[in-house]
């Protein structure tokens, strides 16, 4: 699994973007996409990246585990080969190879005469214009080759230095992308523009493992490639954008809302001189609203998130981004300014949006259930409906992802803080079990989920009156949340 998350991340490090974009459809498009389809070739998606590279990275991302490279050192030799221009072991050549690389080169050749030959005919403008944009292409295709080497160079150092033969067979995906950070900066050094795309993908990968101390790290260095850049172009610019956004993100998660404000509002400020319609703006405009919903700027938040939703809606945009800022907006309308009947109409709304979109059964029909459901705690007239609607969305879930499923264990979670609430222990007792048992074995003990679960098992304790097996339990979670980084938290 972690070579295939490698391959992933390799691929969005070259590409600029994910493998999958799987925000768009339903679950189950999802999920039959990444089943049954590979992700585009990334010959087809970057400038420079030969088919070999490109059949490298599509061995990391096959389905049958049995067809990937069996280990992180498997990997690293095949590219090694690639370096070496020596064949690689993820494509064998062939006859037929052979005669598509003729082809190509005879294609190319056909097409250049051609060219020529119109060329001639043109006039002079017309042949300097040619001459300086194929010079400006063939620039461009040397600076993305060697940005494409320098990556896989980057990789195979990495690779080398936490292989299982170095660190033991228990190496973790964390064990090789902390020790990358480092790297990153050597392997880049003259090249900014790689180094912030690098740092921002570790980052925000750290970020999700929990591991924010080490995203801490990578983070900081992406703000200082992203200070070299002096956002001659689009791609820099954009870039820098997006080193400032995951830079909020961090220090939101840490609880620092102060770095996390000044950073947004630069992201904002510079999405809006990119393009104030488009989607990096959005981005901008919705973490602005997270942060400022944080802070108690309620006005603000509200007024941003619309800002983000009207820039989607006018895109056609309302995918499950689109979806999860109704949440956001839901919330800040209902939880902290006490607008109940707006917050459930925009919830209403969710909820047909997803079941138009996914059908009655998918898990953000659940997630828009379970939303609904905390807003009607608050009022006795609906407090009834609680538990129904968490019950049937933790079925939901578990129905879509499995029992054994990160999301089925949140889901667990929510249902038994509520039964808990209305004093059901024995119930309460046994999802919070199965929540924890779930995190342990995905994530570890040292996650904020795991530690949030521990939180939650103290507070059972204190509801059935053992207050000396509590009080272990919360210290346990404030240990994890604290070696997390998250320390204000």
């Amino acid at each position: 699994s972690d070579v295939y998350a490698l391959g992933l991340i390799l691929y969005e490090m070259l590409a600029g973007h994910p493998a999958y974009d799987c925000h768009k459809g339903s679950l189950a498009a999802a999920i039959k996409l990444i089943e049954e389809f590979d992700p585009p070739i990334l010959s087809s998606v970057v400038p420079g990246v030969s088919r070999d590279l490109s059949m490298i990275v599509a061995t990391c991302l096959r389905k049958d585990s049995r067809e990937r490279y069996q280990s992180a050192g498997d990997l690293a030799a095949d590219l090694q080969r690639y370096l070496q221009g020596e064949p690689i072991r993820a494509r064998e050549p062939t006859l037929l190879d052979s005669v598509r690389y003729w082809w190509k080169r005879y294609r190319l050749v056909m097409i250049g005469a051609a060219a020529f030959l119109v060329m001639l005919l043109g006039s002079v403008v017309a042949i300097s214009v040619f001459a300086v944009r194929a010079e400006r292409s063939r620039v461009a295709a040397i600076e993305e080759r060697n940005r494409v080497s320098g990556m896989l160079d980057f990789f195979l150092d990495v690779f080398r230095a936490s292989s299982p033969e170095l660190q033991g067979p228990g190496t973790q995906l964390r064990d090789v992308l902390e020790p990358a950070v480092k790297s990153a900066e050597t392997s880049f050094a003259a090249d900014p523009l790689s180094r912030a795309r690098v740092q921002v993908t570790l980052g925000r990968s750290l970020r999700g493992l929990s591991a924010l101390e080490a995203a801490g790290v990578a983070v900081e260095a992406a703000e200082r490639a992203a200070a070299e850049l002096d956002g001659s172009g689009e791609e820099q610019r954009e870039m820098i954008v997006s080193v400032l956004l995951e830079t909020a993100e961090l220090a939101l998660v840490r609880g620092d809302h102060s770095r996390a404000a000044a950073n947004v509002s630069e992201a904002v400020k510079q999405a809006y001189a990119i393009d104030p319609q488009g989607p990096l703006y959005a981005d901008s405009l919705a973490l602005f609203a997270g942060v400022c919903r944080q802070t108690g700027e309620l006005e603000e938040a509200e007024k941003a998130l619309r800002q983000s939703l009207a820039i989607m809606e006018e895109a056609g945009n309302d995918g499950d981004d689109y979806s999860d800022r109704l949440v956001v907006l839901a919330d800040i309308l209902f939880s902290t300014r006490a607008r109940f009947q707006e917050a459930e109409a925009v919830l209403e709304r969710l909820i047909g949006l997803e079941e138009k979109r996914h059908g009655t059964e998918h898990p953000r029909v659940a997630r828009a259930l379970q939303q609904l459901a905390r807003l009607y705690q608050v009022r006795v007239s609906t407090a009834a409906y609680v538990e129904p609607l968490l019950r049937h969305a933790a079925e939901l879930i578990a129905d879509a992802y499995g029992p054994d499923h990160p999301a089925t264990a949140s889901a667990y979670a929510k249902l038994a803080r509520e039964l808990l609430d209305d004093e059901h222990l024995t119930e309460s007792r046994q999802l919070i079990e199965r929540a924890l048992d779930i995190y342990q074995r995905h994530f570890g003990d040292q996650h904020e989920k795991t530690a949030a679960c521990f939180e939650l098992l103290a507070r059972w304790h204190v509801a059935a009156d053992d207050l000396p097996a509590a009080l272990p339990l919360q210290e346990r979670a404030v240990r994890i949340l604290r070696q997390g980084g998250g320390v204000k938290r």
